[in-house]
């Protein structure tokens, strides 16, 4: 019987450790982290960032201790703020034995109090505030401040470049100043890029940035701040097809307590400058006045019929794009009557996937300022200018069919004529307040054999008898382009034919249509609106309709 009792007491001291192992094994497993017990640490930060650490070393024993200490010192409670349920958080993976224990912690880089740890069990309490700041001030909270501890990614079109050189450095909760080491570059990035435009962006906008760029000669084409170069519009103005171009900027972002960081950068890249076939438009002018015509040029266009327009302020004109050789046209008439002296119109146009914005500045008209007086001895035909009759004559020219041919050609020949009675935008007033107008065009003297020339070179496109304009005639100069020549004695031309600016048009004057015999008139239109013709003059501003084509 003795034997029999040894025997089970020897058993029993062998099998005792073993269930108390499996005791404390099951109880840890239900229980919270205990300190003595931990021998490593994972900590995976809002981003997916993991770190690990062990209590051999003494930066890992220090961070294992504040999260034990956090855990210990913490205050339970029911659960955790609404807010915070599925928002971003830490996770710390603790090794105890051969258990690993995951816990959530919720820190406030705004309020350290509250601060919260959700347990392996789903239990809630929330950090002590002195804990949750002295982990906001270390380096592993950086991701709580990604907005100021990521350094700007400065970008040339898609692609990132990195700095020569770079500091940077953010602020914790107790403006404790972190400095971040990254990677910066000695090799000279390529790219190949078109030579439209060459854009450079940051992702945090600095506070100074100088950009200078050399061409292939290490001439300086432009030195200046980002902001103006950015201003500069396009580029091609100064860079061309096929150019190297060494661009080197620096950067400087000043040190701001709200937003919490600052540092300073360099960078230095080399461009291929190469052709872009994408659709690009500009203006021939950047400021006209008020009731004269701008062009708008565009460069790989393929299709004309899908080129769509707007403007702001609405304009009241639809523009048909012509085809140029390799460009294609439109002209655009700002009307007198808009109103829009001093102003900005922004035109929006849009081809396939591109949409490009481009401004037109209307300056006040520096004609209209004279009242023309006329004595006409009785003899002018007033009841041609009634309602219907003057709708009558717009309509007739505009159903005046213009070709996709471009005809014009240099300046145009208003001013190539005597006793001129009246311009473009001049009142006209014939005795009767109530019958003033403003003059379409040229008013002039003209006898009964004196000639009456084509403006410019085009194509007869109308010949007929108005009751305001009386024997009138429609020259289609392209683009929608129209000269009209009216109140005259005789037409000398015929619908179909080929004229060139000095051909006769017609002779003298007539009585019939809004006229007293020695009145003739020529107008500028383009489609159904007239339009100045004075900056188209040879003493005008411009030689012809402006096109500015790039090289």
């Amino acid at each position: 019987m003795n034997k029999i009792m040894v025997r089970v007491l020897i058993a029993l001291a062998l099998f005792i450790p073993t269930y108390i192992a499996i005791f404390l094994y099951i109880s840890a497993t239900d229980a919270p982290v205990k300190t003595s017990s931990v021998y490593a640490m994972d900590l995976t930060d809002p981003e997916g960032t993991k770190y690990s650490f062990s209590s051999s070393d003494s930066e890992g024993k220090e961070l294992i201790d504040l999260f034990l200490y956090m855990n210990d010192t913490s205050k339970n409670v029911q659960s955790l703020p609404e807010d915070l349920k599925g928002a971003p958080h830490y996770t710390v993976t603790y090794y105890s034995y051969d258990l690993k224990t995951d816990y959530e912690y919720y820190f406030s880089k705004t309020k350290p109090s509250s601060s919260y740890i959700v347990d392996h069990l789903g239990n809630v309490s929330r950090i002590n505030a002195s804990s949750t700041i002295e982990f906001l001030d270390g380096k592993y909270s950086a991701a709580l401040y990604s907005s100021a501890s990521v350094p700007a990614e400065f970008k040339v079109g898609d692609s990132v470049i990195q700095p020569t050189e770079l500091e940077w450095h953010y602020y914790t909760y107790s403006a404790v100043e972190h400095s971040i080491n990254t990677s910066s570059t000695d090799k000279t990035t390529t790219l190949e890029l078109s030579f439209y435009d060459i854009p450079l962006n940051f992702s945090i906008a600095p506070t100074e940035a100088v950009v200078e760029v050399l061409g292939e000669s290490s001439e300086v084409l432009f030195s200046g701040t980002l902001d103006e170069y950015n201003s500069v519009s396009p580029i091609s103005n100064t860079v061309k097809q096929n150019m190297t171009l060494r661009v080197n900027i620096s950067a400087t972002w000043e040190d701001n307590i709200s937003k919490g960081f600052g540092g300073s950068a360099k960078y230095s890249f080399v461009i291929n400058c190469i052709y872009d076939p994408r659709p690009q438009f500009w203006l021939g002018e950047a400021a006209i006045e008020s009731g004269e015509l701008v062009a708008i040029s565009g460069a790989n266009i393929e299709d004309i019929s899908d080129i769509k327009f707007s403007s702001d302020p609405y304009i009241g004109f639809e523009p048909e794009f012509y085809k140029d050789g390799e460009y294609v046209r439109a002209l655009i008439p700002i009307k007198s009557d808009l109103k829009l002296e001093g102003k900005d119109v922004e035109f929006t146009i849009t081809y396939g996937e591109n949409t490009q914005s481009l401004t037109l500045n209307v300056r006040k008209s520096t004609l209209g300022a004279k009242t023309r007086k006329y004595n006409y001895n009785g003899k002018l035909n007033t009841k041609a200018r009634s309602a219907s009759n003057l709708e009558e004559f717009k309509d007739f020219i505009a159903s005046a069919k213009t070709s996709e041919n471009i005809y014009f050609n240099s300046y145009f020949l208003f001013d190539d004529l005597d006793n001129n009675r009246a311009t473009f935008g001049d009142i006209i007033n014939n005795g009767k307040e109530a019958d003033k107008f403003v003059s379409n065009g040229l008013a002039f003297v003209a006898y009964t054999n004196n000639i009456i020339k084509a403006v410019n070179d085009g194509v007869v496109v109308s010949v007929g008898n108005t009751d305001y304009g009386g024997i009138t005639v429609v020259v289609d100069h392209g683009m929608g382009l129209k000269s009209v020549y009216y109140c005259m004695r005789q037409a000398s031309v015929s619908v179909g034919e080929t004229v060139k600016r000095g051909d006769e048009i017609g002779r003298g004057a007539s009585t019939k249509g809004y006229s007293d015999g020695i009145t003739v008139y020529i107008e500028l239109w383009l489609k159904d609106t007239p339009v100045s013709y004075v900056p188209l003059l040879k003493s005008g501003r411009t030689s012809s309709v402006v096109f500015n084509d790039p090289d």
